[in-house]
């Protein structure tokens, strides 16, 4: 019986249809194999462009955190230099004040002490 054919011929009932389910469970077997392969393609491609979204809104948040520290730091800079003008502005009024007032106690001075020589005359 080398020609082939099974030994187990002829077939015995019900054998015909268990090698259709056996041939039907492979096929979708196999149908399932391909369907978690590309789920996980899908999946992998979906990850990595969230995670490239995800790191593209991160960068311009942090530009723009920057943007603002800048910005912040420009505007504290600016308010520091008006104080500390017009700390120079008082300290320069109060300089110029008390110069002012001393020569009017001088020349008051002088002014008693000219009055006081002239009856001594």
């Amino acid at each position: 019986l080398s020609s082939g054919i099974n030994a187990e011929w002829p077939l015995r009932p019900g054998d015909y249809l268990r090698s259709l389910g056996v041939k039907r469970a492979a096929e979708v077997k196999r149908d399932a194999d391909v369907g978690v392969a590309n789920s996980q393609s899908e999946s992998g491609i979906k990850t990595s462009e969230a995670e490239r979204e995800h790191m593209q809104a991160k960068y311009e948040c942090d530009a723009r955190i920057a943007e603002n520290k800048r910005s912040y730091e420009l505007k504290q800079a600016e308010f520091n230099q008006e104080v500390n003008r017009s700390k120079a502005e008082a300290e320069l009024a109060y300089e110029l004040q008390a110069a002012k007032e001393h020569q009017t106690i001088k020349k008051e001075k002088s002014t008693d002490c000219d009055s006081a020589l002239i009856p001594l005359l």
